[in-house]
């Protein structure tokens, strides 16, 4: 996985690459392979501290979406060709931006004080769900599923239980990290389009005197800065090179010079800007079908299914008949608890449903101390 965050990651969010979060497309069973691996790195993990890594990157993130959909939008309403990326990106702005002003609403003031954070490693001051929803995207191609998901987090619990606060932060963390992946598509969609004004500025400067000598052309072409033209620069200039002569004409053997400094063919770059704009497109997609499930999602069964102390309490016979709310209120106080006295929720989990069990074994046993919420809520 690459390095995202630097040494000084608690006073800011330092991005080494903004690269698009796209590793290794895992099979079902390596990604959850992969899930124990991310388990088993994370024991060392600090009490949490309250930090404005995540919300200020949050904001950042809204602006550079805001700012590209205004660019792609003006250059849709000005004839200009736009991507099948960029066009994703335009239809569906205002359901992300919906879904940033959502985040920041569960995002309040200590929100990130409760959850236990990474002491090392390359998300080191982040919360360590941060890193289980970033890896999660990054193997799936931002493609989340809910049977996958639920896998996901139960592999990873196989090795070491989350605690209840961290399961329920868990669809706002995939929904940041889905976001940054979209700022980061949104800036290589920006970036392509740049770069294709510039092939078209620099094609019509090359083309506007139909009388202009090889020698004028040169020293036009002669100016630009080859190193900085991307792939999506050179395809778009070749594309208005059809009809000149390839053997002849000024503009196409500078072209052709820049592509054998590359150590490229021109069929070889317009095949990768070709992969890459199918990549893009797939990206975008899964990003937004990936955003509408997680909103749509009812997490509280979804919790229930991989939660540790759920799975603990379930061995109780009575808990399975009781109504969502109250099984809610007995993991609640379980979490209060775990939180006040030092002790790990699964072990008062444990040590609550194992006391119910010894009442309900005594001779004339008292049903309320059979009962384990007894000994979370009243008098046990």
């Amino acid at each position: 996985m690459a390095k995202f965050f630097g040494k000084n990651s608690r006073d800011s969010f330092r991005i080494h690459s903004g690269k698009i979060i796209r590793s290794d497309l895992f099979s079902e069973d390596r990604l959850l392979q992969h899930s124990q691996s991310l388990a088993e790195i994370h024991g060392d993990i600090l009490l949490a501290t309250q930090n404005n890594i995540l919300p200020n990157r949050l904001n950042d993130n809204a602006r550079v979406l805001l700012e590209a959909n205004i660019l792609l939008s003006q250059a849709s309403e000005n004839g200009e060709q736009i991507t099948p990326a960029g066009g994703w990106l335009i239809d569906n702005y205002y359901l992300m931006d919906a879904q940033i002003q959502t985040i920041r609403f569960d995002l309040p003031p200590g929100y990130y004080k409760d959850l236990p954070e990474l002491s090392s490693g390359p998300f080191a001051g982040l919360p360590r769900v941060f890193e289980i929803a970033w890896a999660l995207v990054a193997h799936t191609d931002s493609h989340i599923e809910p049977k996958t998901l639920c896998q996901f987090l139960s592999a990873y619990q196989d090795r070491r239980p989350l605690l209840i606060r961290e399961l329920w932060a868990i669809p706002t963390q995939i929904k940041i990290v889905l976001i940054e992946n979209l700022r980061r598509v949104a800036d290589k969609i920006c970036q392509n389009l740049q770069e294709q004004k510039a092939a078209n500025a620099l094609a019509n400067t090359v083309f506007l005197d139909a009388q202009a000598s090889n020698t004028k052309i040169l020293k036009t072409l002669s100016r630009i800065n080859t190193e900085t033209l991307g792939p999506a620069f050179l395809v778009q200039f070749a594309h208005r090179l059809k009809g000149h002569d390839p053997q002849k004409d000024p503009a196409f053997l500078w072209l052709e010079g820049i592509l054998q400094e590359k150590g490229i063919t021109l069929e070889q770059v317009v095949h990768e800007e070709l992969q890459e704009q199918s990549a893009l497109n797939a990206t975008i997609r899964n990003i937004i079908t990936s955003m509408r499930l997680i909103t749509t999602l009812d997490w509280s069964s979804i919790f229930e299914n991989i939660s540790a102390v759920s799975q603990i309490l379930y061995r109780h016979a009575g808990f399975s008949d009781m109504d969502p709310a109250t099984r809610n209120l007995y993991s609640k106080a379980i979490e209060v608890l775990a939180k006040g006295s030092g002790h790990a929720e699964c072990d008062i989990a444990n040590r609550v449903t194992a006391l119910a069990a010894m009442a309900a074994e005594e001779e004339n046993p008292d049903p309320r101390r059979a009962d384990p919420g007894y000994y979370l809520l009243a008098e046990g």
